[in-house]
């Protein structure tokens, strides 16, 4: 079987979807319940959640819940006796690969998204009728993808390179897969994040000047600098197009070299 079939693709969709809708749906109700609670009981009158720390947890919640969810996706691989069940079905691995990146890169932060977008604006609006002091306009904007001065973009391109890296890690790890892919995706974020401030140095290092680099936010196309005699930090960005041209290298090129490592990897077991 080595042609390429978009009617067995879809086929293959679907049984993902049969026999995992209910834990699905189940998981999804456990983190809307964990987003309700815990805004309620940090919310009052006189206080509420900010619009960074609501960034934050937007971030931190993405990036755990989209790890485990992908590792999930192929969990049958860590087990011998299950794995030969998943190698066996008639599907090509190239066709196993794209129906896992559907759920893991389309699927999941498309829910994700849009259920914490929904939940964050709904806040919003009930802080507005509740609170009884002067609340900063800032901390009541709504997270948005298209807001500049967030970490909701750059963390949602984050995303997408972390979930192959996480689907890759279901073959390459048979037992404590989970603890394993942690580890994996601790020592890629200290590797991008020194390869983005090398690239961004490099770039912008005529703008810098006699400015040092006090940290580089976690995005190629954004530099944090001292200035000199001064206490306050600045932020460079990189000018569009190329701000743009960097951020579609950075995501689409790591993602895609990951795609390929697991394609390759699982057309390996299945020989």
């Amino acid at each position: 079987m080595q042609n390429f079939s978009l009617k067995r693709l879809a086929l293959l969709i679907k049984k993902i979807w049969v026999e995992n809708y209910r834990i699905w749906g189940m998981s999804l109700a456990v983190l809307v319940a964990l987003y309700v609670v815990f805004h309620f009981l940090t919310t009052n009158r006189t206080h509420i959640i900010a619009f960074y720390p609501r960034q934050l947890i937007y971030s931190i919640g993405l990036i755990i819940s989209g790890t485990i969810f992908a590792n999930f996706l192929w969990r049958d691989l860590s087990n011998k006796n299950q794995s030969i069940n998943f190698l066996l079905l008639p599907a090509t691995p190239f066709e196993k690969l794209l129906a896992g990146m559907f759920y893991a890169v389309i699927f999941f932060p498309a829910v994700y998204i849009s259920c914490f977008f929904i939940l964050d604006f709904l806040y919003i609006e009930t802080i507005k009728s509740i609170t009884t002091v002067d609340i900063d306009a800032w901390d009541l904007r709504p997270l948005s993808l298209s807001d500049t001065n967030s970490i909701v973009l750059p963390t949602t391109l984050l995303c997408l390179i972390i979930q192959p890296i996480a689907l890759m890690s279901s073959l390459l790890f048979e037992k404590f897969s989970y603890v394993k892919t942690a580890l994996l995706l601790v020592g890629f974020l200290i590797l991008i994040i020194y390869v983005f401030g090398t690239v961004k140095h490099i770039i912008l290092k005529d703008a810098l000047g006699e400015r040092q680099l006090s940290g580089s936010l976690f995005t190629p196309t954004e530099i944090n600098v001292n200035t000199p005699e001064e206490y306050f930090s600045d932020t460079i960005r990189i000018p569009a197009p190329v701000s743009l041209y960097l951020n579609l290298f950075m995501t689409l090129g790591v993602t895609l070299f990951f795609m390929l490592v697991t394609f390759l990897k699982l057309k390996e077991k299945e020989i």
